[in-house]
């Protein structure tokens, strides 16, 4: 089975998880809104920093191995590359 960031692929492990669009692959300057995270691990990561399913992102910069965002409520943060893979969005 082929994977891919693009596409409606399924997980490799034969999970729900759609291959749509990541937040490591959103545009920046563009919104988009938390669909949700496909690892235990990313999901507490990403509550750690005040992001959770339905939440609204505006991606800013990707410095070298990060993802920084602004949240709809206007507070900035960064994601490292690798979590932002697993943290599934959506255009708004």
């Amino acid at each position: 089975m082929r994977t891919t960031t693009t596409g409606t692929g399924p997980h490799p492990t034969g999970g729900p998880w759609a291959w749509t669009e990541t937040l490591a692959t959103a545009r920046v300057g563009e919104r988009y809104r938390v669909r949700g995270t496909l690892y235990s691990t990313v999901r507490e990561r990403c509550e750690g920093l005040g992001i959770g399913e339905g939440d609204v992102l505006t991606p800013t910069a990707r410095p070298p191995g990060r993802v920084t965002f602004v949240r709809e409520d206007g507070q900035a943060g960064a994601l490292d590359q690798g979590y932002a893979w697993f943290v599934q969005v959506e255009p708004v």
